[in-house]
């Protein structure tokens, strides 16, 4: 039997938080370990409730849910209500879970995991790095105990919530650019790659299709992303926090490159920046701190969601 991959997963669902861990939660290769809380797409008590609520509709709540910070390390939260609403799934029902709350706090829970697996645990974080930066902080020696640290942030090139920027960075960019100087290789999964990772109008319209609850919650869930990607005639859905999870199991899906990157932090026009020295003609001349992602197979990448989602 194959060793499964234990991974905890650190998030602010958020609709595309939502399927990726609905996908992964189908996936016989990966254990995941624990979820942590962040704010990010909507403040932390939609986020926490969010998780835990996808945890029961998959039948999961075997797996643990701690609640992280409520709002950035030196900044006014800033959230994502026309992509996902005000509570993070555009409304979607979720069956409410009814497992007792953790007391244990996410920083605190993830490194207590951290050293049960022993060098072993995979961390993918899907939103903004606050609860990884508090972590890394109170626990200098928790960057060593992992095995691999996956974000879903940045970007080498584009911007999505000003133009060189990226959402989760941007929300929280000390916190990014601690983790980046965590002395680990950090695996990015950013705009260069996600964009790239989508659904076509017809996929979502098959995966729309009939009265299942996941049919359902697809449907419900993702009606403001798409409502807005037709005001901009790209029918595109990207799935961007599956990637880092979806790479676990299946790396040969994705391309990247080492380099160095730095989080732009005091700017006024560009913070939130990753700053890569990718295709420059000058480098940082320091040791790379990060594989940043370029390139995805999408027909691969698609067909393994849809396999999963099928199974709900």
């Amino acid at each position: 039997m194959m060793d499964k991959i234990p991974v905890w997963i650190d998030t602010d669902p958020g609709v595309d938080d939502a399927l990726a861990i609905l996908a992964a939660l189908k996936e016989e290769r990966l254990e995941i370990a624990g979820i942590s809380a962040v704010a990010g797409n909507a403040e932390l008590k939609h986020t926490y409730r969010n998780a835990r609520n996808i945890l029961a509709f998959a039948h999961r709540e075997d797996i643990p849910v701690y609640a992280g910070s409520a709002k950035p390390l030196f900044r006014e939260l800033i959230t994502a209500p026309s992509a996902h609403g005000n509570d993070g799934l555009c409304g979607a029902v979720l069956p409410e879970s009814t497992v007792p709350h953790t007391e244990m706090c996410a920083f605190d829970a993830l490194y207590t995991c951290a050293k049960k697996y022993a060098g072993e645990l995979r961390l993918a974080a899907v939103g903004p790095l606050t609860n990884i930066a508090l972590a890394f902080k109170k626990y200098p020696d928790l960057p060593g105990l992992l095995k691999e640290i996956l974000i879903m942030g940045g970007a080498a090139e584009k911007g999505n919530i000003t133009p060189c920027a990226e959402f989760n960075v941007y929300v929280d960019p000390h916190a990014a650019e601690a983790v980046f100087r965590c002395g680990k290789i950090v695996k990015m999964f950013g705009l260069d790659v996600t964009t790239k990772a989508y659904l076509t109008e017809e996929d979502c319209a098959e995966l729309s299709e009939g009265t299942t609850g996941f049919a359902r919650f697809f449907r419900d869930s993702t009606q403001n992303i798409i409502r807005l990607k037709e005001t901009m005639k790209n029918y595109e859905l990207c799935m961007h926090d599956a990637c880092p999870l979806v790479y676990l199991v299946h790396p040969e899906f994705f391309e990247g490159e080492e380099c160095t990157v730095h989080v732009e932090t005091e700017g006024r026009i560009t913070l939130g920046k990753t700053v890569t020295d990718l295709w420059s003609d000058q480098s940082f001349h320091e040791p790379h701190n990060a594989k940043v992602m370029l390139g995805v197979d999408r027909e691969k990448f698609t067909e393994y969601l849809k396999r999963k989602f099928a199974e709900y």
